[in-house]
């Protein structure tokens, strides 16, 4: 697998990626994982509630 990239060098124009972060963004806390895509200033799940994400650290592209 690819490795992880920072999130500010991450795609903007839609492309489905794999995102990480930390809970609450707490750095040493827990870290969540998915799939998410950029749109209108924000970055979004890629899951049927498409979700808002906050205190995303790193991306790598889907295999």
């Amino acid at each position: 697998m690819d490795e992880w990239k920072p999130i500010d060098t991450a795609p903007t124009d839609g492309t489905w990626i794999n995102v990480r972060g930390w809970d609450f963004g707490m750095k040493g806390s827990r870290r969540h994982y998915t799939t998410a895509f950029f749109e209108d200033g924000r970055w979004i799940e890629a899951s049927s509630d498409a979700s808002k994400l906050r205190y995303l650290t790193e991306w790598q592209e889907l295999l």
